[in-house]
């Protein structure tokens, strides 16, 4: 006799169907053993021809239980023995093997901001593949980079160009950077010891002045060769509140690597921590290099050329770049400050057509994603903006005229920029001996994703916390706003609009929007879309706001396209 989860009896021919439960029970799968995927965003690659129906699409992306994984992204087709949606090939990289156990063991108190638990004394969250992941394909090679965020100091390069054929195929093509959080024990190079938590995507790029000779139709002929730069990443004194972050620290750096070898071509010196992504102006009929762009953890933003500052990247070989601080936007009227203004993700930039050509304009806003809420009173106290800055990197003069009262000469500061409040939108006049502006935020407000101009309308979105209500009875995830506005003067730029942003049902921490093409089923048509611009949902996808100028800006896209 068998007794039931009420407590009752069960008929004898039970008991074997119940034992055999209690068997699986003790071994089965439980919901949760797949890790959360929190900053990991994935890449989605097809393996097929363009012609092939149904396509070859792997999708590869990292988890917080150190496995990062390539899965069949068909909608329902297998690829070779690979059912649509499941597992073709996995990695956990050594870093993450101390925690294996106490992920099975799940008994680990983690620490969080007012955990007061002292027995057992909590420990940090563990991490594992949790960074950015970038690819590069050219001529059947496909490669994957990944890096791990909090998850460690590596960047890990695979070949994965044979996975549709053989899912066994893909192999490691290097690592690099540090193994441990902590010291420089077993670092792979003398010339790495300074990288943070591998934070910011690994762009890949090519410049004319760094190839291989190859011999075509019986012809010498420079190829260039794939690279990849990147900041240099996070380090764990951002966490104070205020930070305590000095020159000493991990991650104040940029890194140029060639992307076949994983060897360092070029590292940069910065003031702080860069976690974004490095932005990477290319020739729009060359698909090369012509500069870059990058901002870190102190507001400040840097630009990168080729033999000097006005110089663009062009044939220089990458030992012979050079970088320049543009703008110190992270204090009001001083050098420094305790509570600074934070730069976490990349400018978008966009390129201004004739009668403005060789304009660059940047679009980024300050904020601490990593302290949402009210408690880190250091976050919480700092005003926030939104800037548009102006940058004409072949112009000589252009950082010695009209730059206002700032204290560092040749460097942008909010003095250089209009300052936009309340509803107004500025003129031409406002703007003509400004280099940009910035939008003043709500009180407490934080920008928390990256930007992004399509149509010349640009959208990012923000964050506010709220103040706890111990006597609510459910969770409050603060406010959140998707703003959708003019690139060049920050007014609404949705139809009717009289607002620059809306309010995201939900709230909480929005990801950053993306944009893009995508041709619809069957013979459908190439038609735009914008993720991350409709208040209803930071998901909702949709088209983008329709141009209302009759000259548009060329808009830079954030992937590399093999030309």
């Amino acid at each position: 006799m068998g007794i039931d989860w009420a407590g009752q009896s069960l008929p004898a021919e039970h008991d074997a169907a119940f034992d055999a439960f209690a068997a699986r029970a003790a071994t089965a799968m439980r919901p949760s053993s797949h890790g959360d995927v929190v900053h990991s965003r994935p890449v989605a690659i097809n393996f097929g021809a363009p012609t092939d129906d149904p396509p070859k699409v792997v999708v590869f992306y990292g988890g917080n239980d150190g496995v990062l994984r390539a899965v069949n992204g068909n909608r329902s087709a297998s690829i070779g023995s690979v059912p649509a949606g499941h597992e073709m090939w996995s990695f956990i990289a050594p870093e993450f093997y101390p925690y294996i156990k106490r992920l099975r063991d799940n008994n680990t108190q983690i620490t969080f901001l007012g955990n007061t638990t002292t027995t057992p004394a909590p420990q940090p969250k563990p991490y594992g593949f949790d960074g950015p992941l970038t690819s590069y394909t050219h001529a059947g090679d496909t490669w994957i980079f990944g890096g791990m965020r909090r998850g460690g100091r590596m960047i890990y390069a695979f070949d994965v160009s044979d996975i549709t054929d053989d899912p066994d195929s893909p192999s490691l093509k290097w690592r690099l950077g540090c193994p441990n959080l902590d010291d420089d024990v077993g670092c792979t190079a003398v010339d790495i010891t300074d990288i943070g938590q591998t934070w910011s995507s690994p762009t890949v790029l090519k410049a004319s002045g760094y190839f291989d000779v190859v011999s075509i139709a019986g012809v010498d002929t420079n190829v260039p060769k794939p690279m990849l730069i990147m900041g240099g990443g996070y380090d764990s004194c951002e966490d104070a509140d205020p930070n305590t972050c000095t020159s000493a620290d991990k991650g104040n750096r940029i890194y140029v690597l060639d992307a076949n070898t994983g060897a360092v071509l070029r590292t940069f010196d910065t003031d702080r921590g860069v976690v974004g992504d490095v932005f990477v102006v290319t020739n729009r009929t060359t698909g090369l290099a012509q500069w870059a762009y990058a901002a870190d953890l102190g507001g400040n933003i840097y630009r990168i050329s080729g033999v000097n500052a006005n110089t663009a990247l062009a044939s220089t070989a990458p030992g012979s770049w050079t970088i320049t601080k543009i703008a110190a936007l992270g204090c009001n009227n001083t050098a420094t400050c305790t509570a600074n203004r934070k730069f976490m993700f990349a400018p978008d930039v966009v390129v201004e057509p004739a009668p403005n050509s060789g304009t660059h304009i940047l679009l980024i806003g300050s904020g601490d994603r990593e302290k949402p809420l009210r408690d880190y009173t250091s976050a919480y106290g700092v005003s926030n903006y939104f800037f548009m800055l102006k940058d004409v990197p072949t112009d000589s003069t252009w950082l010695a005229t009209n730059m206002g009262t700032c204290p560092s000469a040749n460097v942008m500061c909010l003095d250089s920029l209009y300052g936009i409040t309340g509803s107004d939108d500025p003129v031409a006049a406002d703007l003509a001996n400004k280099k940009g502006w910035y939008l003043g935020l709500n009180a407490h407000e934080q920008v928390v994703t990256s930007a992004i101009t399509v149509f010349g309308g640009t959208t990012f979105s923000t964050h506010t916390p709220t103040v706890p209500d111990p006597d609510a009875c459910a969770s409050d995830l603060g406010t959140a706003r998707v703003y959708n506005i003019r690139y060049n003067n920050a007014a609404p730029s949705k139809p009717n609009a009289t607002n620059r942003y809306e309010e995201i049902r939900g709230g909480g921490l929005p990801p950053s929007p993306v944009a893009g093409q995508v041709k619809l089923d069957g013979d459908g048509p190439i038609v735009p879309f914008i993720i991350g611009a409709d208040p209803r949902s930071p998901l909702e996808g949709g088209l983008p706001v329709p141009p209302s100028l009759t000259t548009l800006p060329k808009s830079i896209t954030y992937w590399y396209i093999e030309k």
